[in-house]
């Protein structure tokens, strides 16, 4: 089987046009959505699922984690770690930045945390379980300006802070002489919003990705899927 029939194979989209079989691959591999969906929905089989673009629910999530299905898709997972922006904040497999939990050692002291649920919960409303390590504050300063990042870095005369960890500049530096008052910030610093451009699918291959902390041969993985219309 050559190369191209094979993916298409294994996105359940065999027999499709040569002249879209590129865009297929895409689509269903890459998540190039804009690049050639005109030239794949009139191809039945393969349509590109239309419940991307919206605001995702837990309601709408949590009977699909209880329990997370067999069959997710390895390689999808790991590449929507990069695409929805979890590496911003937290490392897995050697990728990723540390404004947040490492996620190889997810549930090694609290087993709680350690559930599909805990983690779909944690994506959609980050700020209900705040790690004290990782807890951003809030800076009221003279100039009557209020700032609010995660300390990276403290000394006697300055705090160095992340207002966000989206961004790939140097963090902020405040003086502690400007510093009129100091808390902790209810709100995580992890954005909102992180799963409203994947599709269900895609949503549960995320999350088994994390839940089995980048492992291919966690059993989740095992009979791949392919995508559903």
């Amino acid at each position: 089987m050559d190369p191209v029939t094979e993916k298409l194979a294994n996105t359940g989209c065999q027999g499709a046009p040569a002249s879209i079989a590129t865009s297929i691959i895409l689509l269903k591999s890459s998540f190039v959505l804009d690049l050639a969906a005109s030239a794949v929905v009139d191809w039945a089989p393969c349509r590109v699922p239309v419940n991307r673009g919206r605001e995702w629910k837990l309601s709408e999530l949590a009977s699909a984690v209880q329990p997370l299905p067999e069959g997710r898709a390895f390689m999808v997972g790991k590449q929507l770690f990069k695409v929805a922006n979890c590496v911003a904040c937290h490392k897995l497999n050697n990728e990723g930045r540390v404004f947040g939990p490492d996620l190889a050692k997810l549930g090694s002291v609290d087993k709680k945390k350690h559930t599909p649920q805990y983690i779909l919960e944690s994506i959609l409303n980050p700020s209900k379980d705040i790690d004290k390590k990782f807890q951003s504050q809030v800076f009221a300063l003279d100039s009557g300006k209020v700032v609010t990042g995660m300390v990276v870095k403290e000394t006697p005369d300055t705090v160095e802070i992340v207002i966000d960890p989206l961004a790939k500049g140097r963090p902020t530096v405040i003086k502690k002489s400007s510093i009129d008052d100091r808390a902790a910030s209810k709100t995580s610093i992890m954005p909102l919003g992180l799963l409203n451009k994947l599709s269900r699918e895609e949503i549960l291959d995320l999350i088994a990705y994390v839940y089995a902390r980048g492992d291919k041969s966690n059993p989740l993985f095992m009979h791949e899927h392919a995508e559903k219309k």
